[in-house]
């Protein structure tokens, strides 16, 4: 019996859980241990598939126990090898059963599926394959996909075959669950496309016999036909290639279109033979296939990243670490569900969670993943050699009709060192948010140099760093120093105040600068400044929907005298129906008294159930709440913005976390998944987890796609006038680590969401608190919605 058992030690938990949540030995001693077992073919004819997802459980096992602590969770893997063979894998389910699982990630192939399946629902087992694909197996029992049916690769193939006007072909598959599925499915939906299938040929088991299938696909083939007909071929890449290493040179099967499934497609050993390579090449093979592989413009080479290259040896890596991202998250919800609440809270998570490749994993009352999203491939020649070339998606979204998108991404091989400079206040008002932003900019540079590198191009994304310290003048400056330095692409500044002050060194040409957290309105121009949050007449509109839900009607505003100040209060004096009462300070004050005098004297004269202070304000949100016990400013609920939404600097201090939680201090901020759970926020959290002590702002994350968007302008243009480097931000589009980031005519973000947070005490220890949720994308304009 092939195993391998995969247990995180007691200490490695204790140190990455105490990193971020200082878990003491006690509670870390206290963990609930659930173990998850696993059916991966580490050996034999898939065995690239069963490496890929191995690699990728190792990784993530360690992100999702950091996740799972606080909850007083730990998960431990039981890895066992099935060889691809179903005798084996119902061999070592049946262990993994006698050893307590009830949760199984896999089997790999629809074959060992159909193998287990009745076992496992007479024992209990929730089964969840990352790449079993084959329609037969969509029955009401407890195996789960994580990965579409080949209906959507049956219909993807045949729309690339309408497209190219191809109105016939032949299949060869292989004699199992899953080739003769895929071949029913193809049967089954081509009349649709006004597509004949001619043949479908069964692939015999032994490559001794493969002459007579030639022969047999060689008879459907005709002189007068060959431009419109297409082969597909439906098996492993290691029998496609013994497939057509046997095609003699004058088969007609050299002069038709071939199509291939996603066991063959982006393999790179079905290239390493130089016959195969050569024929497939000039057939024009392609097909779809998950993978991350020739899309930079997405978040899917960062997961890549963190998997530590898993997805390279295979892509079904990626629908692992999905498989094992929503058993956690299942689990983390209701830690003690029995059989079947948990597979009733699986399909309910599985409804909220975002996958891998930025679709929500919904799924159907069979437990098969109803969205998709494929990438298109073709072989083609490069520097002297053959590689898969991404051409676009195929994708699935479930609430509209799936489509073919097709790109075809430019790699600028020759490109050099870009210097990008990154304008942070990390010694000002808002230094905690700055270090945070810092973090994630660096770790965005690590990846996108070793992404560049992988696809040939020497791109290296250099970051120059400037300290504004919150000021305005010295943040202009610090854009000067830059842009004498050569640098033509800016990241910041954080704040409005100093964006506003860095604007005018924009207007000459060859300068941009995207901004992760500025929101001021009146910098909503068409300039050379793009914003990857929303402007603050959202939040403004969030701000007056919460204080609404609250029954308050009077609101004491407390404000930085700044553009960011300015422009909100302004905002919410519009967006707000009820009475607002503004009081200003200097930036950057020290002493509070003569403010909170102000609002102790407003406070007097108002009703307190129905008052409340709003405080737009960084760092300083502490100094403001220090007030003596006997003043009025404690009978009102107190209210923040983004900028302290999350904030540590209320934590630092046991007094000042007390007062704030006992003024339940609320705030809006920045979200980038929405109310679907996405685990890049927490792989992100634990990556950085030794940089930054405490949960990162959600907003922080649009960090990571301004460089990123940056870093693929210059891959795809090479360091080129500006202009050009400007039009592929204007134009970027795309799913990134902050969620799906598009820009307006103004060049701010359009679509997002603000999370509501409100700072409890949990018998002595204080934490932010999600309460709600303020949505702006396609399906909710407008929408609050309030869970406490």
């Amino acid at each position: 019996m092939k195993r391998i058992f995969l247990i995180v030690g007691l200490l490695t938990v204790l140190l990455a859980a105490g990193a971020s949540n200082g878990a003491s030995t006690a509670n870390a001693m206290a963990k609930q241990t659930v173990k998850i077992g696993a059916l991966l073919t580490l050996t034999g004819e898939w065995n690239a598939e069963g490496a890929g997802a191995h690699k990728a459980l190792i990784a993530g096992l360690e992100q999702a126990n950091h996740y799972l602590s606080p909850a007083g969770l730990r998960f431990e893997l039981d890895i066992r090898d099935t060889a691809g063979n179903p005798q084996i894998a119902l061999t070592e389910l049946a262990s993994l059963a006698k050893a307590g699982v009830r949760v199984v990630i896999g089997p790999q192939s629809s074959e060992e599926a159909h193998e287990v399946n009745h076992f496992a629902a007479e024992h209990d087992i929730l089964l969840i394959s990352p790449s079993a694909t084959a329609p037969d197996l969509s029955q009401k029992d407890t195996f789960f996909r994580v990965i579409p049916t080949d209906w959507n690769q049956a219909d993807g193939l045949l729309k690339i075959m309408a497209a190219g006007k191809i109105n016939r072909f032949v299949i060869v598959y292989r004699n199992d669950t899953y080739g003769i599925g895929f071949q029913r499915q193809l049967r089954q939906d081509a009349d649709a496309y006004g597509i004949e299938m001619m043949a479908g040929i069964a692939l015999p088991k032994s490559s001794a016999d493969y002459p007579a299938a030639i022969a047999a696909a060689e008879e459907q083939l005709t002189a007068d036909n060959l431009q419109q007909t297409a082969l597909i071929f439906i098996g492993s890449a290691t029998e496609a290639g013994g497939f057509i290493q046997g095609i003699a040179e004058s088969s007609p099967l050299s002069n038709v279109k071939w199509l291939a499934g996603a066991d063959i497609v982006n393999s790179k050993a079905f290239l390493e033979n130089p016959q195969v390579a050569d024929f497939s090449a000039k057939v024009h093979m392609e097909g779809l296939s998950v993978g991350y592989q020739g899309i930079a413009l997405d978040v899917l080479p960062y997961i890549n990243y963190f998997l530590n290259d898993a997805a390279d040896i295979s892509p079904y890596a990626l629908t692992t670490w999905d498989a094992l991202w929503l058993i956690t998250e299942t689990y983390r919800r209701n830690p003690t569900a029995n059989h079947e609440t948990l597979m009733t809270e699986l399909r309910s998570t599985a409804n909220q969670f975002r996958n891998s490749f930025g679709l929500i994993n919904v799924m159907d009352e069979n437990g098969d993943t109803r969205s998709a999203r494929f990438l298109r491939y073709q072989i083609a020649a490069a520097n002297g050699r053959y590689i898969w070339q991404s051409k676009g998606h195929y994708v699935n979204p479930v609430i509209s009709a799936p489509f073919i998108h097709t790109i075809m991404p430019q790699i600028q091989q020759k490109v050099g060192e870009v210097p990008v400079g990154a304008l942070l206040s990390l010694s000002g008002a808002s230094a905690e948010t700055s270090r945070e932003v810092q973090a994630v900019l660096q770790e965005a540079a690590d990846c996108f140099n070793k992404y560049s590198k992988k696809l040939g191009s020497d791109l290296t994304i250099k970051l120059l760093i400037e300290d504004t310290g919150g000021n305005p003048q010295t943040a202009a400056l610090a854009a000067k120093k830059l842009i004498n330095q050569g640098v033509h692409s800016l990241i910041g500044p954080l704040n409005s105040a100093e964006l506003a002050a860095v604007a005018p060194l924009l207007n000459s040409p060859g300068v941009l600068a995207i901004s992760p957290l500025s929101t001021a309105p009146s910098l909503s121009k068409k300039d050379h400044i793009y914003r990857l949050v929303m402007d603050d007449t959202h939040q403004s509109q969030a701000l007056s929907a919460l204080l609404q839900q609250d029954q308050i009607n009077n609101v004491i505003v407390l404000y930085r005298n700044d553009l960011y100040g300015q422009d909100l209060t302004a905002a919410f004096r519009s967006a707000y129906p009820g009475t607002v009462q503004a009081i200003s300070y200097v930036p950057n004050a020290k002493d509070f008294k003569a403010v909170q005098k102000q609002a102790e004297q407003l406070a007097a004269k108002a009703d307190a159930a129905h008052t409340a202070i709003l405080a737009i304000s960084y760092d300083e949100i502490a100094a403001l709440m220090n007030f003596p016990a006997e003043s009025p400013l404690h009978s009102l609920r107190w209210y923040g913005t983004d900028s302290t939404a999350l904030t540590g600097v209320l934590l630092q201090n046991k007094s000042t976390a007390k007062t704030a939680a006992a003024l339940q201090f609320t705030a809006p901020g920045h979200s980038a998944y929405g109310n679907y759970f996405d685990a890049l926020y927490p792989v992100v959290n634990y990556r950085l987890a030794r940089k930054i002590n405490h949960p990162l702002q959600e907003s922080s994350l649009a960090a990571f796609d301004a460089l990123w968007i940056l870093g693929c302008a210059y891959l795809e243009n090479g360091n080129v006038a500006q202009d050009r480097i400007e039009k592929y931000v204007q134009r970027a589009a795309f799913r990134g680590l902050s969620g799906l980031v598009a820009f307006n005519d103004s060049g701010d973000r359009k679509l997002g969401y603000y999370r509501i947070y409100r700072l409890e005490d949990k018998s002595g220890n204080y934490r932010w608190v999600n309460t709600g949720l303020y949505s702006l994308d396609y399906a909710k304009k407008g929408v609050i919605e309030l869970t406490r």
